[in-house]
């Protein structure tokens, strides 16, 4: 299947599709990289690896060293001072007609994105009774699998963890059977060392549950070339299908995917609430740096600033005589 075969799928069946997302949704939205928040957490825990090192690795160290809650504890606090910013892309997944979206993530880019566009949105755990209902009107429900900041206990740590979790009882009672009576679509994912949970789950899947529905995991093809054996494990599944596109850096597929999924995306300019029934457009949310000011204009600017609409008083006017200066 095509990139745009997918997308003509998803707009016909849009209402049956899920969404299922990954880190790389948030990285565009300002959430770090893996090596970056590797880094960050080794020097929060104390840990010394070499530069490169996985967030696996990282993460088995620093539990030796620390433990798991003191790991838990410090990827809270990062997660939660991370300032995300609605993508075009997560504005548009945010607006999914199902009202429901799963990730793996521990950040709130979901719920960012949809309180922009002026939806309410419901952030759930696995075991929370609220999955199992569905969502109400003009709301997202979204389904965090690895656990939410705000309880540092419930987050999954990568390794030992993730390989748990689809082994777990919360998730075959309330996660595995809307992932498998529902049509599925991941986006965010690189299938790389670091996330290799994922194909656990998909594991589980299709061992445990009869008959799956279909679901699409869009990659970029450099990453399908780098990871052949994990792509032929996928394609013997049965019910996934791989969907590859060039690189870009600019992830305009990714958008353009995301899109096709929920196209009533963004809350225009002035407006009030709106559902996701209400037609919106999308815009590109763009951040353009303008020129760097010297430190004299910005001491103008800022006493211009400070004067606007103050009564000034006209300074007494000189004239310049033979003997001086005259005030009158």
């Amino acid at each position: 299947m095509t990139s745009q075969q997918l997308i003509e799928l998803l707009r016909r069946e849009r209402a049956n599709v899920l969404p299922f997302v990954g880190s790389g949704m948030t990285v565009a939205a300002g959430a770090p990289r893996t090596q970056e928040l590797a880094h960050e957490l080794a020097r929060r825990c104390g840990v010394a690896l070499p530069a490169g090192v996985s967030l696996t690795d990282v993460t088995a160290a620093a539990e030796a060293a620390v433990g798991t809650a003191a790991v838990q504890k410090h990827l809270a606090e990062m997660v939660t001072g991370w300032r995300l910013r609605p993508t075009p892309a997560l504005i548009a997944l945010c607006a999914v007609p199902s009202g429901r979206a799963f990730t793996t993530n521990y950040d709130d880019g979901l719920e960012r994105a949809a309180r922009y566009r002026g939806i309410d949105v419901v952030s759930l755990m696995p075991e929370d009774v609220e999955t199992m209902q569905a969502p109400g009107d003009k709301q997202l429900q979204v389904v965090h699998l690895h656990g939410m900041p705000s309880r540092p206990e419930s987050l999954v740590l990568p390794g030992h963890g993730m390989d748990e979790l689809a082994a777990s009882e919360v998730f075959q009672r309330f996660v595995s059977p809307r992932l498998a009576s529902s049509n599925l679509l991941y986006l965010g994912f690189s299938f790389d060392a670091a996330e290799h949970h994922l194909l656990g789950i998909l594991r589980w899947i299709s061992e445990n549950i009869e008959n799956p529905l279909q679901h699409y995991l869009l990659l970029n093809e450099a990453a399908v070339r780098s990871r052949p054996a994990e792509m032929e494990e996928l394609e013997k599944l049965g019910f996934l299908t791989i969907v590859d596109y060039p690189p870009d850096p600019t992830h305009e597929m990714v958008e353009r995917v995301a899109l096709a999924l929920a196209p009533r995306a963004q809350r225009a300019s002035g407006q009030g609430s709106i559902s996701r029934e209400t037609p919106t457009t999308l815009q590109p949310i763009l951040v353009q740096a303008g020129p760097r000011m010297t430190r004299s204009a910005w001491r103008r600017r800022s006493s211009a600033l400070i004067t606007v609409g103050r009564p000034t008083r006209r300074s007494p006017r000189r004239r310049r005589c033979s003997t001086g200066t005259a005030r009158f």
